[in-house]
């Protein structure tokens, strides 16, 4: 479950909080994203947002990959909104950006998730982000995952808002699982336990929504993208890092 509010933003561009809270304008001076792929497995994005570039993705819910719903494009702004001068800035605002569309309106299907992460397999995307869960183990996606992992992509996912155990593919060993943090660094509507790798900004996060609009947000969807836009830094200044050095740079620098 997530809270959020919708605006209208116009004014000029401004940093949200969660961005500065991890540190990215001091890295925009030397890396931004370029030449990265993320993947967002989610309801997809909204394409004609003048604040997002996305440069490509797929359906496996229908026949395009726009998002209708408002998540997906909520969890992009947060990793890519553009720097324009216009609404907000995202983690790494020069990535290239595709939509992996596993979900609508009704949630999603195993199926098609697998199928988003064969996708990014195959088109060599270099980090997946997940913002969705489940508490249902299923040993198709973990050996999935770990296909991704060898791959070399990174894997990041919401721990979920239940103030239960993590939720999959949080929960899996392949998966940076992300627990979410407010203004005052504390735990805020976060699944815990021993699988937690990283906390990020989740609560009254300022990011793109539908109909060129912006929404403030909570949630552990929208911590993780916080880290996955971290990881693209990693991936972009040190293209020869193993995943599991990118994982341990990532906690020694939190």
């Amino acid at each position: 479950s997530i809270n959020a509010s919708s605006i209208n933003l116009v004014a000029e561009q401004v940093i949200p909080w969660g961005i500065d809270r991890v540190n990215a304008p001091s890295s925009w001076n030397k890396a931004k994203g370029e030449k990265i792929k993320v993947a967002i497995l989610d309801s997809g994005i909204d394409y004609n947002h003048p604040d997002l570039n996305v440069a490509g993705g797929i359906s496996f819910v229908d026949n395009d990959y726009i998002d209708y719903v408002g998540h997906g494009t909520a969890v992009a702004g947060v990793i890519a909104a553009d720097d324009n001068n216009l609404g907000v800035i995202g983690v790494a605002p020069e990535v290239e950006l595709y939509a992996v569309k596993v979900m609508n309106e009704n949630g999603g299907t195993l199926s098609d998730v697998l199928k988003g992460i064969d996708w990014a397999i195959e088109n060599k995307m270099d980090v997946i982000s997940m913002s969705f869960g489940t508490p249902i183990y299923s040993q198709a996606l973990e050996y999935k995952l770990s296909e991704a992992y060898d791959a070399g992509i990174v894997l990041v996912a919401s721990a979920g808002n239940n103030n239960e155990e993590v939720w999959y593919p949080a929960k899996y060993s392949s998966v940076i699982a992300t627990s979410s943090i407010d203004m005052n660094n504390n735990i805020f509507s976060s699944n815990h336990g021993p699988e937690l790798e990283l906390a990020a900004p989740g609560k009254d996060i300022l990011t793109t929504y539908l109909n060129n609009g912006y929404v403030y947000i909570s949630g552990t969807s929208f911590a993780a993208p916080h880290v996955a836009g971290a990881a693209v830094f990693l991936k972009e200044e040190y293209p020869s890092l193993t995943l599991n050095e990118i994982r341990t740079k990532l906690e020694r620098d939190a």
